[in-house]
């Protein structure tokens, strides 16, 4: 092991004692050396800045039919009018909640009318029922008949 490093200690003091002519060597390696690097990293600049060049242009493309559109819109300058509104009142409303709508009805709406005491709705729900249904006519015939005999 200590031969090894005074072998070291020998080189690098022969390194410090060497003659001008082999430090004017190492100095033109190191100076080439530099020069090759610099030239290998403008040329991966010069790809990078076309790489970039290049993705601009494809963003650019790809924006340009937005970038259109926008134009036209302000160039047309498209305006909001509003639109007609229908007054809803109060009156209109309370007034629909009061008439009656048969379109839609169930066996148990009917039940409730008849269990509520409300006799004629319960009657129009039966009815409107075997229209609905008439496989169960003769079941909303026999409701109706329950009904009439309940008056």
């Amino acid at each position: 092991m200590q031969d090894s490093s005074k072998d070291v200690m020998q080189d690098s003091s022969k390194d410090a004692l060497q003659g001008p002519a082999e430090v004017g060597e190492n100095e033109a390696l190191f100076t080439w050396l530099r020069s090759v690097s610099e030239e290998e990293g403008e040329i991966e600049q010069g790809r990078e800045v076309k790489r970039g060049e290049e993705e601009v242009r494809k963003s650019t493309e790809s924006v340009q039919p937005a970038l259109d559109l926008i134009e036209k819109f302000i160039a047309t300058e498209p305006r909001i009018t509003p639109g007609k509104v229908e007054q809803y009142t109060g009156v209109s409303f309370a007034k629909e909640s009061l008439e009656e709508n048969f379109d839609w009805v169930t066996e148990t709406m009917a039940k409730l009318y008849a269990t509520q005491g409300k006799i004629d709705r319960a009657r129009k729900a039966y009815k409107r029922l075997i229209e609905l249904h008439p496989e169960k006519k003769i079941h909303f015939e026999n409701q109706l008949k329950a009904l009439n005999q309940r008056k």
